[in-house]
């Protein structure tokens, strides 16, 4: 059968994927998942396990009469979920670069220290 728009967006953001970057799929929709497939349970599940693989989800919604807010809302707390564990690996990343700071500064005092006579 034909794949969601949304899946194919994936693939290609898994070709490209930068583990140094915000890998982000943009979903501009009016929420309507009406090609591929449609079940939102299946879509929130490949949303969440591709933020566990680093590529994020960014929902814009638009429309007027059938604009379904309620699975763009799904959507976009699917991603939410794994944005909050990247939020928690950049934070760890940002407090060992903080440690390695922290160990050479301490380390270049001391033998500064030392080479001084003032220990």
């Amino acid at each position: 059968g034909e794949k969601a728009r949304l899946l194919l967006g994936y693939e290609a953001a898994e070709e490209s994927v930068d583990p140094d970057a915000i890998n982000v799929v943009v979903l501009a929709a009016d929420g309507v998942a009406n090609q591929g497939v449609t079940d939102p349970d299946v879509l929130t599940d490949e949303i969440t396990q591709a933020g566990v693989d680093g590529i994020h989800l960014v929902t814009v919604g638009y429309g007027l009469g059938n604009y379904n807010d309620h699975l763009m809302e799904q959507l976009a707390d699917a991603s939410a979920t794994s944005t909050a564990a990247a939020q928690l690996a950049w934070e760890r990343a940002i407090n060992l670069e903080r440690m390695k700071r922290n160990i050479l500064a301490s380390f270049i005092d001391k033998r500064n220290k030392l080479m001084t006579g003032n220990p």
